[in-house]
């Protein structure tokens, strides 16, 4: 998504999230959906959007696996299993991808 701005030039969805996603909380909850209402924890929307960094990477192989960016997202749709995981815990990136064959899409 390009958005032209008065200068002409464009700026990408990424380039204007990354700000958000950055640094200070107040600044990522300003781009959360407001209705959602208490659905979801500050510090699950905070994972997420740390989550979101790691995927915008500028070098690929510091990037996340997308297996290991579907298990985060799985676990962070858990409360259960925000609460048990440590907060140093990460998400390992890797210098190779690996491939993931879905075999039952009807499930998703």
């Amino acid at each position: 998504m390009d958005d032209e701005r008065a200068g002409g030039a464009e700026e990408t969805l990424v380039d204007w999230a990354k700000p958000f996603l950055q640094g200070d909380s107040r600044r990522m909850l300003r781009i959360m959906d407001t209705g959602l209402g208490g659905q979801y924890s500050k510090k699950g929307a905070q994972a997420a959007a740390a989550l979101a960094l790691q995927c915008l990477h500028t070098d690929p192989k510091n990037r996340p696996v997308m297996i290991d960016v579907l298990a985060k997202m799985e676990q962070l749709n858990s409360p259960r299993d925000v609460l048990k995981t440590p907060d140093h815990q990460g998400i390992k990136s890797s210098n190779h991808r690996s491939k993931t064959v879905i075999s039952n899409t009807n499930s998703l």
